[in-house]
């Protein structure tokens, strides 16, 4: 079947994807593929997370979340990188001002909540949800990441939280997550150092579940969601992972 893109105001009065906006202009496209929901980010070289990006994966999100045909989703990166994060400079802005640009009559904390809530709802899907990283994956693009059921990266691939090097804290769950995957010492540490981390690295702190060349990353993707998505449990997650690594 030949994928097909679709606008992020998903459905006409027959309950059908449609699409009446060019994609390109999103900063978050939704593509649909054999029952498979591919979520690309789609802004600057980086795929630098700005105001709009948030509104535009919200939305995004929520077109999945009320699709119940589907049977798993890949969040990936367009071109070289998943994403480098938030945009600082907006992002120093906006709690300076403590107000958004982009929501009218919104505060920076109620933004912020609004962010939480999009990536808890990610989380929370009853399908199987991969992060397929290549490039460089911080800051928010990071916490996005640890928010999937799994997280498929490139050799290449570079990792971190540099909040702290610019006076913040990760904001949108990322802290929590990294807790449960890498314990409490490790998630202060990485929190607080704001150091990048090799593949192997965040392989060894339990931020990815396994590492493939690049060309392979959607290929494992799609072989993971297919092993899972007929009977998915949680608990089942390392016997996924040792058969697409086999």
């Amino acid at each position: 079947m030949q994928p097909c893109f679709v606008s992020l105001h998903p459905m006409n009065i027959n309950g059908e994807l449609v699409s009446n906006i060019d994609p390109i202009e999103k900063s978050v496209l939704l593509q649909y593929e054999d029952g498979l929901a591919i979520m690309s980010f789609n802004t600057d070289r980086g795929n630098m997370m700005h105001e709009g990006f948030f509104i535009d994966l919200a939305n995004a999100v929520d077109a999945v979340v009320d699709n119940n045909q589907l049977k798993g989703l890949v969040l990936q990166g367009k071109g070289r990188h998943f994403s480098s994060g938030a945009n600082i400079d907006e992002l120093l802005q906006l709690v300076a001002s403590e107000r958004s640009t982009k929501i009218p009559n919104s505060s920076a904390e109620e933004w912020m909540q609004k962010n939480v809530i999009t990536f808890r709802k990610l989380y929370q899907l009853k399908i199987p949800v991969v992060a397929v990283v290549k490039g460089v994956c911080l800051g928010s693009g990071l916490e996005l990441a640890l928010h999937c059921h799994f997280r498929l990266c490139s050799k290449e691939a570079l990792f971190g939280l540099p909040e702290s090097t610019f006076g913040l804290i990760p904001g949108i769950g990322g802290i929590q997550h990294l807790q449960r995957l890498s314990g409490s010492a490790a998630a202060l540490a990485l929190s607080l150092e704001g150091r990048h981390l090799s593949a192997q690295e965040a392989k060894d702190y339990q931020l990815v579940d396994t590492v493939f060349p690049k060309k392979d990353l959607m290929k494992k993707a799609k072989e993971l969601i297919s092993l899972a998505s007929t009977d998915y449990r949680t608990y089942k997650r390392n016997e996924y992972i040792l058969e697409i690594q086999e």
